[in-house]
C-alpha cells in the first residue's frame, strides 16, 4: 500500500523575518498595552485612595465642627436651664411668702366677720348703730 505525502509549502528566508518581525512587534504592542493599562490601573487607585483620604478629612472637620456647635448649643440650654430654675425658686418663694400674706390677712377679716355677725344677732336696745360697727364695715 503506497502513501501519499502531501508536500509541504517550504518558506523562503523573507517570509521568515516578515512573520518573525510581525510577530515581534504584535508582541511589543502588546506589552505596551498591557503597561499602560497597569500604569492607567494605578493612577486610578492612588487618585480614588488620595480622594477617600480627603473626604474623609473633610468629614471628619465638619462632623468636629458640628460637634462643637453642639456642646456650645449644649452649654447655652444648661445656662438658661439653671437661670429658669433660679427664677422658677424665686417665684416659688414669692408665691408662698403671698399667700402666707393672704393667709395673715384672711385671720384680720374672719374676725371682722365674726363680730358683724354676732352685733347682728342683737335683739332690741343692743340692736344699734354705733362707731364700731361703721369701723367694722369701712374695714371690709
Amino acid at each position: 500500500m503506497a502513501t501519499v505525502n502531501k508536500t509541504q509549502r517550504k518558506f523562503q528566508p523573507p517570509d521568515w523575518f516578515t512573520n518573525s518581525f510581525m510577530m515581534s512587534a504584535n508582541s511589543v504592542r502588546q506589552r505596551q498595552a498591557s503597561h499602560d493599562i497597569r500604569q492607567e490601573t494605578r493612577a486610578l487607585r492612588l487618585s480614588a485612595a488620595l480622594r477617600t483620604k480627603w473626604d474623609n478629612y473633610y468629614n471628619t472637620t465638619r462632623l468636629a465642627d458640628r460637634l462643637d456647635t453642639i456642646l456650645s448649643f449644649k452649654d447655652i440650654l444648661e445656662l438658661a436651664k439653671s437661670k429658669l430654675d433660679e427664677e422658677i425658686s424665686k417665684l416659688s418663694a414669692g408665691k408662698d411668702a403671698l399667700e402666707k400674706q393672704i393667709a395673715d390677712m384672711q385671720v384680720p377679716e374672719d374676725c371682722n366677720v365674726e363680730c358683724l355677725t354676732l352685733r347682728d344677732r342683737r335683739r332690741g336696745v343692743d340692736f344699734n348703730e354705733d362707731k364700731p360697727e361703721y369701723e367694722l364695715k369701712a374695714v371690709k
